[in-house]
C-alpha cells in the first residue's frame, strides 16, 4: 500500500481555503470547520434521541414508551448498527465517486425523514422502519463527511485534526442529552417523545443550510466508474487478511464498548441509586423521581459525563499521544475502557457509576480518534472515503452481535420488571397479593379465565360480594373507578369505536357486519388494535372527536370529556361487567385464591401468560405485595374528620401528599388540556394559590428581561404582558409544570380528598395498595431484594467485560506482529 505522502502529492488542489498547503500543514481552513459544524449538528440530533431512546423502546415503567421487550430492543439496535455501519463500506466508495457534498444532501434528507417517522409512527413496526431510514441516511453521511475531512488533513496534522473532529463531535453529543431532557419533560409523556423526535428532525435540517457555505472537496477518485465497479472495488479492497484481522479485533471491542450507551441506560433506570448525586447537580431540570420514590439524576445526564470529559480532554490527550504509535495508543485505551465498563456495571451507586464513566471516557479518547487516524494513514491514494467507510465495519459487526446478546442477557437476567415476575412466580402467596393490587383495566379479557367465571355474570357476582342490590352496586363501582385512568381509557376506546370516523375500520378489523354499541365494552381489549392506536392516546383522540361534534367547535378539556364518557357509557351492562371484573380481582379474594393454588413454574413468557401480569406492572405489583399490613397503614393515614369522610378519602389524601407520587401524577398530564381541573386544584387552597402566584411572578420577571433585551434591538418600547399580583392566569400556569409542582406541594390534601383522587387517577383499591407500599418504602426494599437474589450486575456485565479483555489481548498480539509490516505499521 502507498503512503499518504504520495496521495497528497497526487491530489488535485482546490483553489478555496479548504485545500491545506504543504507549506502550512497545521492550518485548518473554512471548509474544515464547516464540516465539523455539520457533524456537530448531526450528533446533536442523533444523541438527542440515542441517549434516551433505550428507555422509550423497552423500559417497562416508561409512561410514554413503546414497552417492547429487551429482545425487541436488541433486534432494533442490531439492525440499526448493521445498516448504519456496514453500508459505509460501499457508500464510502460512492462518496468518493459521486462527490461528498451531493451525497451529504441525500444523507441529511433521509435522516430528517427517519426522525419524522419515529415521531408519528409510535409502534414497533413504525419505529423500527424510522430507525432503518435514519440508519440508511447515516451510512451515507459518515463516509461522505469524514472522507471530505480527510482531504483537508495531512500526515503532519492528522492527529490534531482528528482530535479536533472528535472534540467537536462530542460538543453535539454532549448537547443532545442536555437539550433532550427539558424537551421530554418530567416524567416523559407520549407528547414529550414526539416533540423530541421532531426537534431532532429540525436540528438535522440545519445542516442543509450549512452545506451552502462551502465548495465541494475533490476526492481524487475516478469519476468514470459505474456503480457496479465501485461496489466490486469496495469488496475487493476489504479482503486484505491483515485488515480483516484488525477489523475483527475491533469488532469485539466495540461489542463491549457500545453497551455503555445502549444497555446502561436501562440498567441505570432499573438498579442505580443516584439520589446522592442528585443533591449536588446544579440544575433542577436534572432532578426527577424514579420508581423507588427517590430523587435521581436522569440517566442521560449521568452518562453525559462521557461526552463532557471528551470535550475537556480530547485535545490535550490527542496532543500528548500525537507521536505515539496508533496501535499502542489503542491498546492502552482498550484496557482502560474495559476497566471502566466493569466499574460502572458492577455497582448500584451513582458515584461509583460516574467513576466507571471516567475510566471508560479516558479509554475512548485513546481508541476512538486513533482508529480513524490508523485507517486514514494506511489508505491508498483516492481511497480515503473508502477506507474511512471500513472504519465502521467493526462497529457494525460488534454492535449487531452485542445488541442481540444484550437483548438476550438483559431480557433474561438483568431487567428488573422480568426479575420481579420471576420472583413472584417463585412465591405464589406473594404473587396472589401482588395480583390483587394490579391494574387490570387493559387485561380484562384474562380475568374470566383466572377467576373461573363467565364474563356476563361478573356484575351479578360483584353484587353478591358487595351485599348490595344492582342500583347500589352500580353506585359503589362507579365511585371506586370514577377517576381510574385505565377504566376511563376503556370508555374513550368505546367512544372512538362507535364514532362514524372509526366504526367501519373497527367492524372490518373485528370481522363484524354490524357494531352493536352495547357490545363494544365487551371487546375493549381488542379495540386499540382495531382502531390502530395506542391506549395512551385514546382519551386525547376521544376529546378531539367530541370537540368536532360540538357545533361551536369550542375547546373541551379532559375533565369535561370524562364526565361525558361516564354519562354515555357508565350505565351500559357491559361497562358494568368491566368494572365488576376489576373489582372482583382487586377487591375480593377470588383471584388471590386462584393464583395461590396455581403452578407458576416455567419461563417468564409463560409466567406472564399464566399470571396475566405483564412487565409494565410487575415491579409495582411486587412492591405493593411487600407493602405495609393494614394496621401499619392505618397508623400512617390521616385521621377521619372534616373532608375525610371515608377510608378512601384518607388514602387519596395521604398519597397526594407524597412528593414522588404527586410528581408522577402532575408530570403525566398536559395541563393545557385540563385547565378547569387545574383551576380547582389551585384556587381551592390559599397556600397553593400563593405559591402559584409566586412562581408565575418569577417567570414574569424573566419575561420582562427578555422584552427589554428585544426592545433594544427592535427600537420599540418594551411590553409587559404580565402584571404582578393580577388574577391567576391558569392558561399560562398550565405551561409551567415546575410551578404547578411547587404550588401543589403547598396544598392541604386532607381538605380536598376528591381532588386528590382525580389527580392520581387510581381506583380506590389500587390507591390502598400504593399507600401500603409507600408506608413500607417497599419499592426500595424490593429493588434491593431482587439485586441480592438475582445478581444482575454480574450476569449482565461480566460477559461483556470478558469480551473486552479478549479483544485487548488480541490487539496486543496484532500490534506486535504489525511491526514487521511496513505498510501496516502506522
Amino acid at each position: 500500500m502507498s503512503d499518504t505522502t504520495s496521495a497528497e502529492a497526487s491530489r488535485p488542489r482546490d483553489s478555496g481555503d479548504a485545500q491545506i498547503r504543504s507549506r502550512k500543514p497545521r492550518v485548518f481552513g473554512h471548509t474544515f470547520w464547516m464540516l465539523n459544524s455539520i457533524e456537530m449538528f448531526e450528533r446533536l440530533a442523533y444523541f438527542g434521541i440515542r441517549a434516551v431512546v433505550p428507555i422509550y423502546i423497552m423500559q417497562a415503567t416508561e409512561p410514554g414508551g413503546l414497552h417492547l421487550t429487551a429482545q425487541h430492543k436488541g433486534w432494533i439496535y442490531a439492525w440499526w448498527a448493521f445498516v448504519q455501519s456496514m453500508l459505509p463500506m460501499v457508500t464510502g466508495g460512492f462518496a468518493d465517486r459521486y462527490g461528498y457534498k451531493r451525497v451529504l444532501v441525500f444523507a441529511i434528507s433521509l435522516n430528517a425523514i427517519g426522525y419524522l417517522m419515529m415521531a408519528y409512527l409510535p409502534s414497533y413496526a413504525g419505529f423500527f422502519t424510522g430507525i432503518l431510514v435514519l440508519a440508511f441516511g447515516t451510512s451515507f453521511f459518515k463516509p461522505s463527511l469524514q472522507g471530505s475531512l480527510a482531504q483537508n488533513l495531512t500526515k503532519a496534522n492528522s492527529s490534531v485534526g482528528w482530535g479536533i473532529f472528535y472534540w467537536v463531535v462530542n460538543i453535539g453529543a454532549f448537547a443532545g442529552p442536555v437539550v433532550a431532557t427539558p424537551i421530554l419533560g418530567k416524567p416523559h409523556s407520549s407528547a414529550g417523545w414526539r416533540n423530541l423526535f421532531l426537534a431532532s428532525a429540525a436540528f438535522t435540517a440545519v445542516n442543509l443550510l450549512l452545506l451552502l457555505t462551502f465548495k465541494d472537496v475533490p476526492s481524487g477518485a475516478s469519476k468514470t466508474e459505474t456503480p457496479w465497479q465501485v461496489f466490486v472495488r469496495t469488496i475487493r479492497n476489504v479482503f486484505d487478511p491483515r485488515l480483516v484481522a484488525w477489523l475483527l479485533i475491533m469488532s469485539c471491542f466495540w461489542l463491549m464498548m457500545y453497551q455503555l450507551w445502549d444497555l446502561h441506560p436501562n440498567f441505570i433506570e432499573d438498579w442505580v441509586d443516584s439520589s446522592m448525586v442528585a443533591a449536588h447537580v446544579p440544575f433542577e431540570a436534572w432532578r426527577e423521581y424514579g420508581d423507588r420514590g427517590l430523587v435521581r439524576v436522569p440517566q442521560q445526564i449521568l452518562l453525559n459525563l462521557n461526552a463532557a470529559m471528551i470535550i475537556l480532554l480530547i485535545l490535550p490527550v490527542s496532543w500528548l499521544v500525537r507521536r505515539m504509535r496508533t496501535l499502542s495508543a489503542m491498546l492502552i485505551g482498550m484496557t482502560v475502557a474495559t476497566t471502566g465498563i466493569l466499574v460502572a456495571g458492577l455497582t448500584g451507586s451513582g458515584w461509583v457509576l460516574l467513576l466507571g464513566v471516567v475510566f471508560f471516557s479516558l479509554g475512548e479518547m485513546l481508541t476512538g480518534p486513533k482508529k480513524n487516524e490508523y485507517l486514514g494513514l494506511i489508505a491508498p491514494p483516492g481511497k480515503k472515503g473508502l477506507y474511512l467507510g471500513y472504519v465502521n465495519i467493526p462497529i457494525g459487526i460488534g454492535v449487531f452481535v452485542g445488541s442481540w446478546l444484550a437483548g438476550q442477557v438483559y431480557g433474561h437476567f438483568g431487567e428488573k420488571a422480568t426479575l420481579a415476575l420471576q420472583y413472584l412466580a417463585a412465591h405464589p402467596t406473594l404473587a396472589a397479593r401482588a395480583l390483587r393490587s394490579a391494574d387490570w383495566s387493559d387485561s380484562l379479557d384474562r380475568l374470566p379465565g383466572l377467576l373461573a367465571i363467565n364474563r356476563e355474570h361478573a356484575f351479578d357476582l360483584a353484587c353478591q360480594e358487595l351485599g348490595q342490590d344492582a342500583e347500589s352496586a352500580t353506585r359503589t363501582l362507579r365511585a371506586a373507578y370514577r377517576y381510574d385512568g385505565g377504566q376511563i381509557t376503556n370508555l374513550a376506546l368505546q367512544h372512538l369505536a362507535v364514532d362514524p370516523q372509526y366504526a367501519a375500520r373497527v367492524r372490518e378489523s373485528l370481522g363484524l357486519a354490524e357494531l352493536p354499541v352495547g357490545q363494544v365494552a365487551a371487546m375493549v381489549d381488542q379495540l386499540p388494535l382495531a382502531l390502530g392506536i395506542n391506549r395512551v392516546t385514546a382519551l386525547e383522540l376521544a376529546r378531539e372527536q367530541a370537540r368536532a361534534d360540538v357545533a361551536t367547535g369550542e375547546s373541551i378539556d379532559n375533565s369535561t370529556i370524562v364526565e361525558m364518557l361516564w354519562d354515555r357509557f357508565g350505565a351500559d351492562p357491559e361497562t358494568l361487567n368491566n368494572l365488576a371484573l376489576e373489582y372482583l380481582a382487586q377487591g375480593t379474594d377470588r383471584l388471590a385464591s386462584a393464583v395461590a393454588r396455581a403452578d407458576l413454574t416455567g419461563p417468564t413468557s409463560s409466567l406472564e401468560k399464566a399470571l396475566g401480569l405483564g412487565r409494565t406492572r410487575s415491579f409495582a405489583a411486587l412492591a405493593a405485595a411487600l407493602g405495609a399490613d393494614d394496621s401499619a397503614l392505618e397508623r400512617a393515614l390521616p385521621p377521619l374528620g372534616g373532608a375525610l369522610a371515608t377510608p378512601d378519602d384518607r388514602v387519596f389524601a395521604f398519597l397526594a401528599a407524597q412528593p414522588h407520587v404527586r410528581f408522577q401524577a402532575v408530570g403525566r398530564r398536559d395541563w393545557r388540556l385540563d385547565v378547569s381541573m387545574l383551576r380547582r386544584l389551585i384556587e381551592s387552597d390559599a397556600d397553593a394559590l400563593a405559591a402559584a402566584h409566586r412562581g408565575l411572578e418569577e417567570a414574569s420577571l424573566i419575561d420582562r428581561i427578555g422584552n427589554i433585551v428585544r426592545s433594544l434591538y427592535s427600537g420599540r418600547a418594551a411590553t409587559d404582558p404580565h402584571v404582578l399580583g393580577e388574577a391567576l392566569d391558569v392558561e399560562r400556569l398550565a405551561e409551567q409544570h415546575d410551578v404547578i409542582q411547587a404550588a401543589l406541594s403547598m396544598k392541604d390534601w386532607t381538605a380536598s380528598p376528591e381532588q386528590a383522587a382525580e389527580l392520581l387517577r387510581m381506583s380506590s383499591y389500587e390507591a390502598r395498595a400504593a399507600a401500603a407500599a409507600e408506608v413500607a418504602a417497599s419499592p426500595r426494599s424490593a429493588t434491593q431484594m431482587l439485586w441480592e437474589t438475582y445478581h444482575p450486575q454480574y450476569k449482565v456485565w461480566l460477559p461483556f467485560a470478558a469480551i473486552g479483555v479478549a479483544a485487548t489481548i488480541a490487539l496486543a498480539i496484532f500490534g506486535n506482529m504489525a511491526r514487521r509490516w511496513q505498510d501496516m505499521n502506522a
